[in-house]
């Protein structure tokens, strides 16, 4: 009877055990980013700021767009580090961003899950932009005057995913 009851002991601990590491699963890579965080800049409301830890030091990158799909990405980081920071642009105003922190060791890459932010709206007194005919296939940086001054990049699609307005009233 004993022996039987330290054989389901052990068979429980085991299980126990299987069951602490499925729970942890791919967390335990020291190189996983954790701790990830997006936030909308306070100064540019299409600019996006993703910042994860590392338990060891690794360079990084975010994959990021307007679905889960993603399809856009920021440079690697260029100095090892566990603490990460990248900025996320050319996204627009109004718009849900789809993001995910990656750590490069090597030719392996490891991935936080999807999350996602809305980016927010653009200042008031910014005029309407719109685009007649097929657009540019780059980016196009203008002078905006309005009720404010402001300077924009506008993508292909003549949308504004960043800008500076300038208060100064220097027409």
């Amino acid at each position: 009877m004993i022996s039987h009851q330290r054989q389901i002991s052990k068979a429980c601990a085991a299980c126990a055990l299987l069951v602490v590491l499925a729970a942890c699963g791919e967390n335990s890579n020291p190189k996983r980013p954790s701790q990830v965080v997006a936030e909308v800049s306070a100064e540019i409301a299409t600019v996006v700021k993703v910042r994860w830890t590392t338990a060891e030091r690794t360079v990084g990158y975010v994959e990021y767009g307007p679905t889960p799909d993603l399809g856009l990405r920021t440079p690697t980081e260029t100095v090892p580090t566990q603490e990460h920071a990248r900025a996320l642009l050319g996204m627009t105003a109004d718009t849900p961003c789809y993001y995910r922190a990656v750590t490069v060791d090597g030719s392996a890459t490891v991935a936080s899950e999807v999350g996602n932010v809305h980016t927010g709206n653009l200042p008031v007194g910014m005029p309407p932009i719109t685009q007649t005919g097929t657009g540019q296939e780059e980016f196009i940086v203008a002078a905006v005057i309005g009720t404010k001054t402001s300077v924009v990049v506008l993508n292909p699609k003549g949308q504004v995913v960043w800008y500076h307005t300038d208060d100064r009233q220097l027409d």
